[in-house]
């Protein structure tokens, strides 16, 4: 898999390659998200040793979404820079491609739609990834403390919830008491509620709100968009291994 050959452990471990983001297990039928569609508390195992991630798509337009990880050090990530914790993703599937890379001080930003289309909301705020400053550090999970919201993190403006793949706008959704980092995590999310922000509604056929046994959207065939958004994916989602 592509992922895998782009490097996520830094070079220093092939024994310990690193897992692919959740995003490419949903492409490729690996997975099957679980919709989060209203405000409370969730439990989530380790996605290593069970497949279970969660999709957030309420209050967002079609096909724009985030998705929950827990990622800790076990099996293939038994490398990780961190000792594991929350991994958050802001998908945008109306950009296509992982060649747009957005941050802020880029000029414009984010009104320029500069973004990619899979990305790690990396928990400190620093980017480092559209940087090109590294391929994933310890700052990047979120752990017991943190909260992720319409303003940022409470001591920053960003990352944050807000949606992107038009314009710019609040969601609501925030989403803390994250537990300390275990292969079972809890985390709560609120906002869900709320009406939508910009009176849009879902259409059922294109990545609308859904059951829990939601399907991932996926191909059944390994496409050339699959194949160059993992390469790409695997730095903004998997840490390096040491």
């Amino acid at each position: 898999m592509p992922q895998i050959m782009s490097d996520p452990r830094g070079g220093k471990d092939p024994a310990y390659p690193g897992s692919v983001s959740p995003w490419t297990k949903m492409q490729m039928n690996w997975l099957e998200p679980i919709e989060i569609t209203q405000d409370g508390e969730y439990t989530i195992q380790t996605s290593q040793n069970k497949p279970e991630v969660y999709i957030i798509r309420a209050n967002y337009p079609d096909g724009e979404y985030l998705v929950v990880e827990n990622r800790q050090r076990v099996e293939y990530d038994n490398k990780l820079v961190s000792t594991g914790g929350l991994l958050i993703y802001k998908v945008d599937e109306n950009k296509k491609l992982m060649d747009e890379a957005g941050f802020p001080g880029q000029s414009g930003w984010p009104a320029n739609r500069k973004h990619y289309e899979v990305a790690l909301l990396q928990a400190d705020g620093k980017y480092d990834l559209e940087r090109s400053q590294n391929h994933g550090d310890v700052g990047d999970v979120w752990v017991e403390g943190m909260t992720l919201g319409p303003h940022g993190t409470g001591s920053q403006d960003f990352p944050n919830t807000d949606s992107y793949s038009g314009n710019i706008y609040e969601t609501g959704i925030t989403i803390t008491d994250i537990s300390a980092p275990g292969n079972t995590m809890k985390f709560r999310v609120s906002g869900l509620s709320a009406p939508h922000p910009m009176g849009w509604e879902r259409k059922p056929d294109s990545g609308g709100q859904k059951t829990p046994d939601v399907q991932a959207t996926a191909s059944g065939a390994i496409t050339f968009h699959i194949l160059v958004g993992s390469m790409v994916a695997a730095v903004a989602s998997l840490f390096i291994c040491v």
